[in-house]
Parts: C-alpha cells; structure tokens; sequence
C-alpha cells in the first residue's frame, strides 16, 4: 500500500510539472471568444472601395526578424493607398507574404488592428494595438476553421517595427503572422 501511495505521489507529481511547464496544450480562455475583433467592413482595404488603386511594391529583408520562422531574405509585397503619393502619407494597407495576408485597420495613421486571410479568404488572425510604455502592445488570436485556436499578448518595436516578445499564450500557435507591424 506503501509502494502504491509513492507511485500516486509521484505522478501526481509529474503531471503537475509537465502542465505547470505548458507541456500540455491550454485552452481556457479561448472559448469566451465568441466573435471576431474586427469586422471586414474595418479594413483600409475595404473602405478604399471596390478594385481600390493601389501602389504595391516588393519588400525584402535580409536581416530575419526574431519571430519569423521562413525562408531568408524574406520577401514580400506592401500595398500603399492614394494618399501615399497625395500627401507622402506611408500607410500600408497591407502586407503580403505570399500564402497569407495582413490587411491593416488605422486610427488616422496609426495602424489600430489587422486581420490575416489566407488565399482562399479564410480568417487566420487578427490583433488589436495600443501604445505601451515599451512600445506597440498588440493581443492576437488565431483562428483554424473560424475557430479561435491561440491567444496572446505581443509587444512590436515602434522603430522598426518587429515583434520583441510574446507573452500570456493560451493554446498551439500554427505559425506567427505578425512579426512585422506598420509603423511610422
């Protein structure tokens, strides 16, 4: 009965490290997520109008960006509305990496929110910002098959524009979407 109670202790024990470690997948907190943060109707992109003209121009990074997990030099396209060459406004509408992209939603010329879509339209992410005392504060939520599936907190560079670090996650992340975030 002895051997017994040790045994029970120790997996009782091992359970508690393995789930105190995030070993195990933890999903509360992701089922109060009953709707979208933002709505289509939000995006720079969509409130420029049907077939909006849109300056698009190809990006390359040479130096790989700390969450970004593919291929280097990174490539990419950034779309830029009229305003860009009306008033020299750099407001990206979006980005696009090829397989996804990160449509921007803006307070004036702060970029507020994003939406990521994949080629098929499908709703992959979506995060609020706000100005921290660190820099650019922004919450995710990614989602498989419209169902939310990760959450977290980020913290983006406000010179650069990079995530630094990534924080308070709930569930399995499939893949980062914003490592790199307007800014001005």
């Amino acid at each position: 009965m002895k051997k017994l109670a040790i045994v029970f202790c120790a997996i009782t024990s091992i359970l508690a490290v393995v789930i105190l470690s995030g070993c195990v997948e933890q999903k509360e907190g992701l089922s109060e997520i009953k709707t979208t943060l933002w709505k289509k109707n939000d995006l720079e992109y969509i409130k420029l109008g049907k077939d909006p003209h849109l300056y698009v121009y190809k990006a390359e990074m040479s130096i790989k960006p700390l969450f970004y997990k593919g291929d280097m030099p990174l490539r990419y396209k950034v779309a830029y509305g009229p305003e860009t060459v009306i008033i020299g406004l750099m407001k990206p509408i979006y980005y696009d990496f090829g397989d996804f992209r990160n449509y921007f939603i803006y307070d004036l010329i702060t970029a507020k929110g994003a939406q990521t879509y994949d080629r098929e339209g499908a709703l992959l992410a979506e995060a609020v910002a706000k100005e921290g005392d660190m820099g650019i504060e922004l919450e995710e939520i990614h989602y498989h098959d419209g169902a939310p599936i990760f959450k977290c907190k980020c913290l983006i560079d406000p010179t650069f524009g990079e995530k630094k670090s990534q924080t308070m996650e709930v569930g399995k992340k499939e893949r980062d979407y914003y490592f790199l975030w307007p800014v001005m």
